[in-house]
């Protein structure tokens, strides 16, 4: 079930713009203006560089998108000569190295000497990759930080027995010595690993090799998630829709073909497991939806304690604090403070201010401050209501009515606003990826549906 790989990054919207020199439009008068233009290559000093950018800036015959084209392609010149250089010098040391063997970390149980193979994977072959023709011991090896491009690992049509040094089609065992290439074989990703013990199968939907058992032994596939999950955490899962067809929010990585362990966070976003343990030592939110991690109830509580032993400063006393709570995604009013706001709805100090205000002591019935979000909404009604008493004062016989606009404004719009699309992009109530928090008491938050804060990705890509 051969099928083309997946692309870190998801394909620009048609007709969206695009931040590199040559992803415009090829029919674009821009684009083949640019296309033709080089950085002259005696440019290679700052001084160079700096008069270069000035005359591209001050050429009265370039449009402004051009002018930018320009200075990019002069800016980014020396970096990518530089790559270029470094990927030819790797493809020459392939090359030279390409009929012969190489050893990975793994020992064989029986002999205790080390397996062929590379750092990544032990096999007895190395696969050409029909991109640029070179012989690698595995895709990991080919995707060298100097490379320009990736290995498409469902591409690979030829292998090199390190053995006896042959040539031949993908196949699991060599035609010349008979040797085994590997313990597991992927006709499908080309897919070689000799690794002892190593329990590893493929995915039709996901299209690659997985670790572990099988579906059904001791993973599943969630549909909804587009990705493979411990069985374990089958009654825990919270699915996000292609949570895994995304980079790592810490280090960048995709996630998809990760080959290392990723986890799924209370809110439903996934990470390395190794980011996670790092991030967590100095955060407790979620770095994508500000939701918190774990069951902060504990937490909470220590902040209510010491927040009854403080006494603010005489002249913030009557301040007050319109906020919006991140894991119950409510929105509501509480007393001022410097670093701790809590949200009235679900106990936690999970909170971002939208606005600070000063009330009264004397009138204990003032009602709470509009909707920041939806004051525009208010202003337009006010303005429109003016406009029409006006209007009629100034017709004759027409009684004026007075204006109800600010009271009955108020009251059919209280805090609503942009309350299901929050312009912080956070989850609405009815949101399937909500946190737990939804239904926590006043002053706690209720306990975790895992014991957990995360549940991991059983399975790794391999």
């Amino acid at each position: 079930m051969s099928g083309p790989s997946r692309s870190p990054f998801p394909p620009p919207p048609s007709g969206a713009p695009s931040d590199e020199p040559g992803d415009e439009d090829a029919s674009s008068p821009h684009s083949q203006q640019h296309s033709q233009w080089q950085v002259p290559h005696h440019i290679n000093s700052f001084q160079q560089i700096q008069n270069l950018v000035r005359q591209i800036s001050k050429d009265p015959t370039l449009s402004e998108q051009e002018k930018n084209l320009r200075r990019q392609t002069v800016f980014t010149h020396r970096f990518k000569q530089r790559r270029s250089e470094e990927a030819h010098q790797f493809s020459e040391q392939l090359n030279q190295h390409a009929d012969q063997i190489s050893y990975s970390t793994v020992r064989d149980p029986q002999t205790g000497q080390l397996k062929p193979g590379c750092k990544h994977y032990p096999r007895n072959c190395k696969l050409k990759a029909e991109c640029c023709q070179l012989w690698v011991v595995c895709r990991h090896c080919h995707d060298h930080d100097s490379m320009d491009h990736s290995m498409v690992r469902y591409d690979t049509k030829l292998v090199r027995c390190m053995l006896c040094n042959t040539v031949q089609s993908v196949s699991s065992t060599c035609t010349n010595c008979k040797k085994p290439f590997a313990r597991y074989f992927c006709a499908v990703c080309k897919f070689y690993d000799d690794t002892p013990g190593k329990s590893i199968y493929h995915c039709d939907k996901c299209k690659i090799c997985r670790v572990g058992e099988g579906i059904g032994k001791d993973n599943f596939h969630c549909d909804h998630c587009d990705a493979c999950v411990s069985i374990e955490h089958s009654d825990k899962h919270r699915c996000l829709k292609t949570s895994l067809d995304a980079n790592c929010p810490i280090c960048g990585a995709y996630l998809f073909t990760s080959t290392r362990p990723v986890v799924f966070m209370r809110c439903g976003h996934t990470m390395h497991a190794h980011c996670f343990d790092d991030y967590t030592m100095e955060n407790f939110r979620c770095p994508l939806c500000q939701k918190s991690l774990t069951n902060m109830s504990a937490y909470y509580a220590q902040i209510d304690e010491m927040l009854k032993r403080e006494q603010m400063p005489p002249e913030h006393r009557n301040k007050r604090s319109y906020i919006l709570c991140h894991d119950c995604d409510q929105r509501s009013e509480t007393a001022f403070h410097f670093d701790h706001h809590k949200c009235q709805h679900c106990g936690g100090y999970n909170t971002r201010v939208l606005r600070t205000f000063r009330r009264d002591p004397s009138s204990s019935s003032q009602p709470s401050p509009p909707d920041p979000w939806s004051h525009h909404q208010t202003s337009e009604a006010t303005t429109a209501a003016t406009t029409a008493a006006a209007t009629a004062a100034t017709s004759p016989g027409t009684p004026i009515q007075p204006n109800n606009t600010s009271s009955s404004s108020s009251s059919a719009h209280p805090n609503v606003g942009r309350d299901a699309d929050d312009a912080c992009a956070v989850a609405s109530p009815q949101s399937s990826a909500m946190s737990d928090c939804e239904q926590m008491a006043t002053d706690s938050c209720v306990e975790d549906r895992c014991e957990s804060p995360t549940e991991q990705l059983a399975v790794d890509d391999v």
